[in-house]
């Protein structure tokens, strides 16, 4: 197995794979593919790309549609619960929006729904890193899925104090009635 490489003149396309046939990590700065990086093969049936750095990995893998990283216990230091209250008052405080992107034509593409990083900045600001060539921030998605689960727990409990306290009013009720002799 040979690693190749080679440039399609024109296009802006840095093609590298074994053999050049089935792998490929395609570069491409001003050609007609839709996207920028493209890897894999027709031979993998699931994770195409992993990254690792000093806290763990993630993998991407197409058919389970989002990436999976690293949160083994082992691999973390100073664990404990976090608020609830908190988490439910934080996802409260953020505000949906409907956009489109600079570059888009709002009159042809869908409008998006998502957050202002900014905003979610204040609010979450774990959640929200920064460019630090461009200055731009972006926003760490599946990073809200703990907050949005601790907030369903908040609710749900609550929901169930909700509840107690309807079946006791309800028995109450049911006593007065049961004593009542109209």
């Amino acid at each position: 197995m040979a690693l190749c490489s080679s440039r399609r003149p024109g296009t802006g396309l840095l093609l590298l794979g074994i053999n050049g046939a089935n792998s490929k990590l395609c570069v491409s700065c001003n050609g007609s593919w839709s996207t920028a990086m493209d890897v894999g093969n027709n031979l993998i049936s699931g994770a195409v790309a992993s990254f690792r750095n000093s806290t763990g990995s993630c993998t991407i893998n197409p058919t389970t549609t989002a990436p999976s990283c690293s949160s083994d216990e082992t691999l973390k230091k100073d664990i404990t619960g976090y608020n609830t209250t908190a988490a439910i008052n934080s996802i409260l405080g953020l505000t949906v929006v409907t956009y489109h992107w600079n570059s888009e034509d709002s009159s042809l593409d869908p409008t998006h729904t998502s957050f202002i990083a900014q905003e979610v900045q204040k609010i979450l600001p774990d959640l929200v890193a920064t460019d630090t060539t461009t200055g731009l921030l972006s926003l760490s998605y599946s990073g809200l899925i703990p907050y949005l689960v601790s907030a369903i727990q908040a609710q749900q409990q609550q929901i169930n104090q909700t509840n107690t306290n309807v079946a006791t009013l309800q028995a109450s009720a049911n006593i007065i009635n049961l004593n009542c002799h109209w």
